[in-house]
């Protein structure tokens, strides 16, 4: 199925953010196949999942990295889990089911990954990061900065410890920039062929040729 109908590739139909990012509205359609209808309460179960992974990595990533005991990670878990901006029913909360709380989880996963890397040069960490980078870029506009912020890091990085023309770690930086536009190509190829959008100002639109 598809979510670029007739009504949604109309360029004199008005749409906020037409060449969005689409990552969650996939989600969310696959959700709906699978439940047999449209459910927007039901759906938000996916921004649950969301929740429930990011509180077992953090309780993972304390345990491994911070060498806390189970009842301290158990505890700084807790914490974290009850902050209220989690729950104010605003853009970036759980359940508002906007696409800012998965994009914090794909960044935080990608940033850990690419963490990761810095620590033990492994390739295999710089691929999974990349993967969550792609994540990012496909969930929402602001995926975009936050990948640049990754790439910068990247290289302050590798310029510090020495590694910045090392021929391996020319290499990770490659698929770290390179693997997420490649898979991302069919998106940016679709996005280019979407109507312009004029995001919240209708007036630009207002044209005679239009009216």
């Amino acid at each position: 199925q598809t979510i670029f109908t007739e009504d949604f590739l109309d360029p004199y139909r008005f749409h906020t953010n037409a060449p969005y990012p689409i990552l969650i509205p996939l989600a969310e359609n696959l959700f709906y196949n699978i439940l047999g209808r449209v459910d927007d309460y039901s759906v938000k179960v996916i921004f649950a999942l969301f929740y429930i992974v990011l509180l077992l990595f953090f309780y993972v990533t304390q345990k491994k990295y911070f060498l806390l005991t189970r009842l301290h990670s158990l505890i700084f878990t807790s914490v974290f889990a009850c902050l209220p901006f989690l729950f104010v029913i605003y853009n970036g909360s759980v359940p508002s089911a906007f696409a800012d709380f998965p994009l914090a989880c794909f960044f935080t996963l990608a940033m850990f990954y690419l963490f990761n890397y810095m620590k033990g040069r492994d390739i295999r960490n710089i691929v999974i990061a990349s993967l969550f980078s792609c994540c990012c870029l496909f969930t929402k506009n602001e995926g975009m900065p936050l990948f640049l912020i990754s790439i910068a890091i990247f290289i302050i990085d590798s310029f510090i410890g020495k590694y910045l023309l090392n021929k391996n770690n020319i290499k990770a930086l490659l698929i770290y920039i390179f693997l997420p536009i490649a898979l991302l190509i069919p998106w940016f190829l679709i996005r280019v062929k979407l109507p312009v959008s004029f995001d919240n100002n209708p007036l630009p639109s207002l044209l005679v040729s239009n009216l």
